[in-house]
C-alpha cells in the first residue's frame, strides 16, 4: 500500500545516512539527522492527522456515481521499529505499523443511473503491517553503496491479506559536513504499485554560517528549514501524503469485490515545527493546505490501472501532530 511504500522509502534513505557513520567527520552529524529527518525511522512514532471539509465527486466503473461533502478525514498512525541485529555490514530491523482512518460525510447524493447505493455517514478502516527489513552496506567506486530489502505482511480488520516486497539500492555521490547528495532506485514486488520502479534523489545542504538548510528528497518532499535554536526547527515546503487501506464489501453492492485496496495521494504544503523535548522525545506539529492528486479503488492484488472506483476532492486544510520516542540502546560502559 502507498503509505507503507513511502514509509520504507524513508527507511532506505535513512540507511544512506547510516552509511556515512564510518566517516569520523560525519558520524555525529548523521546519527542525529536520521532521527530528525525521518520520524518513521525512530523506535516509536505516533501521529494524528486531521483534514478539513472538502467537496467530492466520484465515479464507479467510469460512470458518475456520487457527490457530496467529506466533513473531515482523520488518521492515527503508529509505527515501531525494533533493531534485531547489527554489525559492520548488515542491519536487521523489525517494524510494526497500525493505522486508523475515518471519513465523515454529509449531503451525499447518488447520481448514478444504474447503481443504487446508500452512503454511511461514517466510514472507518483499520490497517496493520508487520515488516522485516535488512540493509547491507558496501562500497562502489569507493563510495558508500547501500542495498535494502523489506518483506511486508499487511491486512485489515478481517485479518491478514497480502505479502509484498521492496528492494532498493542507493549510492552516496557526495558527502561533506554540510552537503549530502545521493541517488538510488526502488523496485516494488507488488502489482498494485503505481510505479513498479521508482527513482530516488536525495540532496541536503546546510548553508555556511547560517541556520538555514535545504532538504530535497524526491519524490517524497522538498523543504526549506531554519534552526530556531538547538531544540527547535521550522520548515516550509511540501510533501507527498499517501494513504491507503483495505475495503471490505458489506453486501450493499453485489457487483463489487469482497476485498479491495484503496490508494489516495495528496500534496501537503505548509509549515512544520519540530521541538526536542529531551534527548529521546521529539514533538512535530504541521499545518497548511492539502491538494488532492488521485484516489483509486481496485480489487485486492490487482494492478492499480484496473481500478473500478475513483473520486476527486477539492483542496482543504490539514493539521498534523506527532510524538516520537527513540531511546539509546547502546550498552553503557
Amino acid at each position: 500500500m502507498l503509505k507503507l511504500q513511502f514509509t520504507f522509502i524513508a527507511l532506505i534513505s535513512a540507511s544512506i545516512l547510516l552509511a556515512q557513520n564510518n566517516d569520523s567527520i560525519l558520524k555525529a552529524t548523521f546519527s542525529k539527522k536520521i532521527k530528525g529527518e525521518f520520524p518513521k525511522t525512530r523506535m516509536f512514532n505516533l501521529e494524528y492527522n486531521l483534514q478539513g471539509p472538502t467537496a467530492f465527486t466520484s465515479k464507479l466503473f467510469d460512470e458518475n456515481f456520487s457527490k457530496g461533502t467529506i466533513d473531515s478525514q482523520r488518521e492515527v498512525n503508529f509505527i515501531s521499529n525494533i533493531p534485531l541485529y547489527k554489525n559492520k555490514k548488515w542491519t536487521y530491523t523489525g517494524s510494526l505499523n497500525y493505522r486508523f482512518n475515518e471519513f465523515v460525510f454529509s449531503d451525499v447524493e447518488n447520481v448514478s443511473s444504474s447503481t443504487n447505493y446508500t452512503s454511511n455517514k461514517y466510514e472507518q478502516f483499520h490497517t496493520f503491517a508487520i515488516v522485516l527489513s535488512t540493509t547491507y552496506t558496501s562500497k562502489l567506486f569507493n563510495k558508500p553503496f547501500i542495498y535494502n530489502g523489506s518483506l511486508i505482511l499487511d491486512g485489515g480488520e478481517q485479518g491478514f491479506e497480502r505479502i509484498k516486497g521492496i528492494i532498493g539500492a542507493s549510492i552516496v555521490l557526495k558527502a561533506t559536513k554540510n552537503k549530502v547528495f545521493s541517488i538510488g532506485t526502488l523496485v516494488f514486488i507488488d502489482p498494485t504499485a503505481i510505479m513498479p520502479i521508482l527513482p530516488i534523489i536525495s540532496y541536503n545542504q546546510k548553508f555556511e554560517n547560517s541556520n538555514y538548510e535545504l532538504d530535497i528528497f524526491l519524490p517524497q518532499r522538498l523543504f526549506f528549514r531554519k534552526n530556531i535554536s538547538h531544540f527547535a526547527r521550522l520548515s516550509l515546503g511540501s510533501r507527498l501524503a499517501p494513504s491507503g487501506f483495505y475495503v471490505y464489501n458489506d453486501g450493499r453492492n453485489i457487483l463489487l469485490p469482497n476485498t479491495s485496496e484503496y490508494a489516495q495521494i495528496e500534496v501537503q504544503s505548509g509549515l512544520t515545527y519540530e521541538h526536542l523535548l529531551n534527548k529521546k522525545c521529539i514533538i512535530t506539529i504541521s499545518g497548511g493546505v492539502s491538494s488532492f492528486i488521485t484516489s483509486r479503488l481496485t480489487e485486492k492484488a490487482q494492478p492499480i490501472r484496473e481500478y473500478y472506483y475513483s473520486n476527486q476532492q477539492e483542496a482543504k486544510g490539514f493539521f498534523n501532530i506527532g510524538l516520537s520516542y527513540n531511546p539509546d540502546l547502546r550498552k553503557k560502559k
